[in-house]
């Protein structure tokens, strides 16, 4: 930055007015003559934690670190009215605590104060730059590591679809058949066995995609109605691997209101408390540790709370928890920008966070989060009992359009015979079918991201051609990541379900479908 050069109106006469002026500044300001600070004004005063009063009068060289003293001695000492440079503009000061603060002095101006010749510096504090790049930083990874999850979430979601649908289907069949196979002298039971422990691990499986889908969204800004618990569990999950060998965990969370929040960002708060609690701890001692997360409310606002018996921190730890890049675990373990992320994140939430440790005894760490208004349901298809095909009741005409052909073959094993489903491979495909004629079909079943032309266009297309075609319409997505079709997903009258699709989800919407047709 270019020094700035003194006004054309000749130097500063008014003491009294300079002096508000300086002091009104937001940036750390002083007025020098030599090494002694003649005047420092209440920002300057702030970054290092001291009053202004402390200031003035001592010399500038005791205010800068230990490193700078030397080399600025003969500049400050020496310097003379009429210059206005510095040799070196970035600076290392002493705060109160001991620690540094990086000053870089933007201004330096030859001024009259007080009938004398005077320099006037005015400076910027780096530490809050760097807090600001860290956090830009931050949140572009987030961005880029959201858009991954969540393209990982649609992927995995439509494999997941058809396995649930066609182990649900075996295990329909082989009891079906149970009594046949068993005459035989088959023992069914390990076959049961195994088709029951494949859908509970698709079920982890699937579980654990939608805990990827809720953190993918922590770059978002929109504030909504927050489920504490549900946030909770998915950060527990995800975080488990690193305590389930430090500690055990002890939740308590019940019948607690909903909070103000975004549910990406509040996850990657509770993650990483959870992770920094586990870290805390020493391995080899889980019977002896324990992480323990309480949650209250009162009318006004909810309270998490982590507790750990972890290695405790010091005061002078504490000073500094929330310091962007400061971190108390080994080199390569950690940045030093988590809990400085998860400060700005509560702060902005209009929460607050703060901390209660000493060494030897462990942390808490305490959450306090602004109550909300309980949260609109987020899938507007009703729920109804599944009610099997009675004689004589015609089966329901069914099309799928979906770019995964497995999907569709997961679905039509899940209605079993009772239906008549078919398979559309694009919106192309399905487009040609209703133009040859094919428009009987009493639920359409549409994936809403696919290639070439997306579920939205298609829709559109068809409301345009054929209005009670798209009536019948039901969105199938395995992640609707992008804003526009979060948009749509929210403003559509379309009822819409997440993939993995599976037997209760499908009967919902066909007993759905079924109930309009006999209207």
């Amino acid at each position: 930055m270019h020094l700035v050069t003194p006004p054309s109106t000749g130097p500063l006469t008014q003491a009294d007015a300079f002096r508000e002026l300086v002091e009104r500044m937001p940036l750390p300001a002083m007025i020098r003559r030599g090494a002694r600070v003649v005047l420092a004004n209440t920002a300057l005063a702030r970054v290092l934690g001291r009053e202004p009063k402390d200031l003035e009068g001592g010399s500038l060289l005791n205010m800068l670190h230990a490193a700078e003293r030397q080399h600025m001695h003969q500049h400050l000492v020496v310097s003379k009215p009429g210059e206005t440079s510095t040799p070196r503009r970035a600076l290392k000061w002493l705060r109160r605590n001991g620690l540094a603060a990086n000053l870089e002095v933007e201004v330096i101006q030859d001024v009259i104060f007080e009938g004398a010749p005077a320099v006037l510096w005015v400076m910027r504090d780096m530490s809050e730059q760097r807090n600001v790049d860290a956090r830009l930083q931050v949140a572009e990874r987030l961005a880029s590591v959201g858009t991954m999850a969540a393209g990982v979430a649609h992927e995995i979601n439509n494999p997941l679809s058809f396995i649930i649908n066609n182990v649900t289907f075996l295990q329909r069949e082989l009891r079906q058949a149970a009594a046949q196979v068993q005459a035989a002298g088959v023992d069914t039971e390990e076959w049961e066995q195994a088709l029951r422990e494949s859908l509970e691990g698709a079920t982890r499986v699937r579980d654990i995609v939608r805990d990827m889908k809720t953190f993918s969204r922590a770059n978002e800004t929109d504030v909504t109605a927050c489920d504490v618990d549900q946030i909770l569990d998915g950060a527990i999950k995800l975080g488990w691997n690193e305590i389930r060998h430090r500690a055990q965990l002890n939740k308590h969370c019940q019948n607690i209101p909903p909070v103000k929040g975004n549910p990406g960002r509040l996850g990657q708060v509770f993650l990483n408390l959870l992770v920094n609690a586990a870290q805390a701890i020493p391995d080899g001692a889980v019977d002896k540790n324990t992480i323990d997360v309480l949650v209250e409310s009162t009318a006004d606002d909810v309270t998490i709370e982590i507790f750990d018996t972890g290695v405790g921190m010091s005061p002078e730890q504490l000073g500094r928890i929330f310091d962007p890049f400061y971190t108390t675990k080994p080199v390569g373990v950690g940045t030093g920008l988590g809990l400085s992320i998860c400060h700005g994140i509560v702060t902005d939430l209009g929460g607050t966070i703060d901390v209660q440790s000493s060494p030897g005894h462990g942390s808490v760490f305490r959450v306090t989060l602004p109550r909300a208004s309980p949260p609109r349901a987020e899938t507007p298809v009703p729920s109804v009992l599944v009610a099997p095909l009675r004689v004589g009741q015609a089966a329901l005409s069914v099309l799928v359009v979906d770019d995964d052909e497995l999907v569709a073959r997961g679905i039509r094993r899940a209605l079993g015979a009772r239906e008549n489903v078919q398979y559309a491979s694009s919106a192309s495909v399905a487009t040609q079918r209703f133009n040859e004629g094919q428009q009987d079909f009493d639920l359409i079943l549409c994936d809403l991201m696919m290639p070439e032309v997306s579920g939205e266009k298609f829709y559109r297309q068809v409301a345009e051609r054929w209005p009670e075609l798209a009536k019948r319409f039901v969105f199938i997505t395995g992640g609707a990541f992008s804003e526009d079709a979060r948009a749509f997903l929210s403003s559509t009258s379309c009822p819409w379900l997440e993939k993995p699709l599976d037997g209760e989800k499908i009967e919902r919407v066909v007993q759905s479908a079924r109930r309009r047709r006999q209207a």
